[in-house]
């Protein structure tokens, strides 16, 4: 989706690399072998890559540092290096250099490079470095912690209300932020307004994940960056300058977000490659190996808690990174942490090959996610009885649907409608052949469906409550309101603040087109 953003430094001026003189060394700690890190650049608001080091020699015969930087020309560059005490630089002044402080492991400080622009321009930033430490990180114990204040996982109200286009508020919350790039600022997020229902399941995602792995042992247990959504009027990110940031028919309507990857071997989760992504300097924007700085366990967690809503169209990533997912998926089904009905309605979608479906390219540094939209195609609904009282035996609610003209209710699936309650959960219609009626006598057929008494007002709390109706109707996602009363003595533990776990039918509603990005 994101379109090539990367500065093309495409020559370092190398004179005199190799014939300077061997560095010269104190007694250092032990930093052979492959390190990973990352680095952002001063000049370019938002601009940030990854790179490896291995650091191979001796005190003898020089240490050095066999460099992967491809955004700056480094394409395995053996650069010198010079430790002193607990202070590292390598590289070749004036042309480029790292510098930075070893603190066991890690590393961190600075950089510049030189291009061979004329005149030539300097780019400088920061970098941070971890070593391979060799071993595989691993989740926690399943199912984590107990997450009873996640924010609610369903918008709750009209269709009109769901699909309003709305800046992206606060700008950072539990487990995400809002992280603009050039030309946005904090301050003025030209990209970033969303559909109001996905905005509330990004935030619902990103707080479970926040929560649910807060104590797991590795990690940099940083936000999730979120990125490009849509313009204020809906438009396609850069279209008021007439430059196109995504495909057109993309990222319109607040439908679409980008977000970044959980990463290993950064202190932060920014849009940022997690894999080696060139194989030459005109070969740039997807995953040429399988990512190494992927965090596989936090990013598979996140796309299964952004697929238990089923209006969820479509998950794109890089096509390295999707048998990676996929595989952590599976595993966290055997562990515990995720269920298997809901790993198998996942819309993981991605490209090994570029087929022109949209996914093959420039999603190594960003994952996609896109929402059905919803349609303002029901005339009334009435929900019976409004009153419930908690210590009524009855068996079901009935909902009474009217639909716009040309909607044929007899060819509705029940299995696709469901009550939303208290924003977390959905809960579906008793199966069978649909009820048709004129509830209300306008010459107009409803669709009368029966939900269950007991896990309504179980689900719900005591006073006068919004509940939404939502389904899909000849193609289209339709979602309504109303408003029950609710009575009794309520339950501990009822409240539908409290993490529930949502009611998922065998088949979601609506077929899932995971294919081509363009829609």
């Amino acid at each position: 989706m994101k379109q090539n953003i990367y500065l093309r430094i495409l020559t370092i001026l190398w004179v005199g690399i190799f014939t300077c003189s061997t560095p010269v060394m104190a007694a250092t700690p032990d930093i052979s072998g492959k390190w990973y890190g990352t680095w952002e650049m001063n000049e370019l608001t938002g601009y940030s890559s990854n790179f490896s080091i291995t650091f191979v020699g001796n005190t003898e015969s020089g240490l050095w540092a066999e460099t992967y930087v491809p955004e700056l020309g480094l394409f395995n560059q053996y650069l010198p290096v010079t430790v002193t005490e607990n202070e590292i630089a390598i590289g070749v002044d004036p042309y480029v250099m790292m510098s930075g402080v070893l603190d066991g492991d890690s590393i961190s400080g600075t950089f510049y490079a030189l291009t061979a622009d004329d005149p030539p321009l300097t780019y400088t930033g920061f970098i941070y470095i971890e070593k391979d430490s060799g071993e595989g990180v691993f989740p926690g114990e399943a199912p984590g912690l107990q997450c009873d204040n996640l924010p609610p996982l369903f918008c709750m109200g009209s269709a009109e209300y769901c699909s309003e286009l709305v800046l992206f508020e606060p700008r950072a919350g539990a487990g995400y932020v809002d992280s603009p790039e050039y030309p946005e600022t904090n301050e003025d997020r030209y990209f970033s307004y969303l559909r109001r229902d996905l905005m509330q399941l990004v935030k619902y995602a990103t707080a479970k994940v926040d929560c649910k792995a807060a104590d797991w042992d590795y990690g940099n247990f940083a936000p999730m960056a979120l990125s490009d959504m849509s313009e204020a009027d809906g438009s396609t990110p850069g279209t008021f300058y007439n430059f196109f940031r995504h495909p057109p028919g993309t990222h319109e309507g607040g439908r679409d977000i980008d977000t970044g990857y959980y990463q290993l071997y950064a202190t932060d989760n920014l849009l940022r490659p997690v894999c080696v992504h060139y194989e030459g300097y005109f070969d740039a924007g997807h995953c040429v190996e399988e990512p190494y700085g992927l965090d596989r366990w936090r990013q598979a967690l996140y796309i299964a808690y952004l697929s238990e809503h089923p209006r969820v169209r479509v998950i794109g990533v890089d096509g390295q990174i999707g048998p990676v997912i996929e595989d952590a998926l599976d595993t966290l089904v055997v562990s515990g942490w995720i269920d298997s009905g809901l790993r198998e309605s996942i819309p993981l979608a991605y490209e090994g090959e570029n087929t022109g479906m949209g996914w093959y390219l420039s999603h190594h540094h960003h994952m996609h996610t896109s929402m059905n939209t919803l349609h303002n195609i029901v005339t009334s609904i009435e929900l019976n009885p409004g009153t419930l009282n908690r210590k009524s035996q009855g068996k079901y609610i009935t909902a009474h649907i009217e639909f716009d003209e040309g909607i044929d209710v007899s060819q509705i699936d029940t299995g696709t409608v469901a009550l939303i309650l208290g924003g977390r959960t959905m809960l579906y219609a008793k199966s069978g052949q649909p009820a048709i009626s004129d509830y209300n006598q306008n010459g107009i057929a409803d669709l009368t469906l029966k939900f269950d008494r007991q896990k309504v007002v179980a689900l719900l709390d005591n006073g006068r409550v919004e509940v939404s109706i939502t389904g899909l109707a000849d193609g289209s996602f339709f979602q309504a309101n109303d408003t029950v009363r609710v009575l009794g003595k309520q339950h501990k533990g009822s409240s539908s603040k409290r993490d529930h776990p949502v009611f998922i039918p065998y088949a979601r509603p609506g077929a899932r087109d995971i294919g081509a990005i363009v829609h």
